[in-house]
């Protein structure tokens, strides 16, 4: 009887052992889990965290690439008195020289032209680089004139802020350099087709012929 009930005992034991052990693998798997969870958790909110800052980075280099070209620009008429009216004053290349004279040599004429084409480059790469893409995946149309608009879906508020003012700029520049229009529609092949839509197609931008 005694040694039955040591048996029993010592039964009784390893079985409350077994269950500990059990019990306290299963404890060790939950937190295991949770442990992973919050890891995975903390690395997704790192990894969306890098992803913001890089696009805002991205962002903010694209800006600075912009508004370093467009002070090569106004650096370009600002010293150059008898080119600035063609790329910022309104002035069409075909209405002749500048000061009363109505002949112009030939360095003249490329001079003039080689500007406006600065100025036509400036604005595409302006579109290429800024506009905000559809949920298409196409670059968006220049933004309507006037009045503030909500952002469509899928475009931030401050990106699309940020696109209305540039748009603007875009419309006044061709504005200031109307020879644009002839010169990209004379060398179209070298330009975007959605920039040559939203200037080429726009009365606004180019009016027609």
């Amino acid at each position: 009887m005694a040694e039955d009930s040591g048996e029993k005992a010592s039964s009784n034991r390893r079985d409350l052992i077994r269950l500990g052990l059990e019990v306290l693998g299963f404890v060790s798997v939950i937190a295991t889990l949770g442990i992973t969870s919050w890891l995975n958790i903390e690395s997704l909110e790192r990894a969306t965290e890098s992803i913001e800052e890089s696009r805002l980075q991205m962002a903010e280099g694209q800006y600075q690439a912009v508004y370093e070209q467009q002070l090569e620009l106004w650096k370009l008429a600002a010293e150059n008195p008898d080119l600035a009216p063609y790329i910022v004053g309104g002035k069409k290349l075909a209405d002749g020289a500048v000061g009363g004279r109505q002949a112009v040599d030939e360095g003249e004429a490329a001079s003039r032209e080689a500007a406006v084409i600065q100025a036509l480059d400036f604005f595409a790469y302006v579109y290429e680089q800024l506009a905000p893409f559809t949920a298409t995946g196409d670059r968006h149309p220049l933004a309507a004139a006037g009045a503030y608009s909500s952002p469509p879906a899928g475009i931030d508020a401050g990106r699309w802020d940020g696109w209305i003012s540039w748009s603007n700029t875009i419309r006044s520049g061709f504005q200031g350099a109307p020879s644009m229009c002839d010169l990209l529609r004379n060398n179209a092949a070298d330009y975007s087709v959605e920039f040559r839509r939203e200037t080429l197609d726009r009365p606004d931008v180019c009016p027609a012929l």
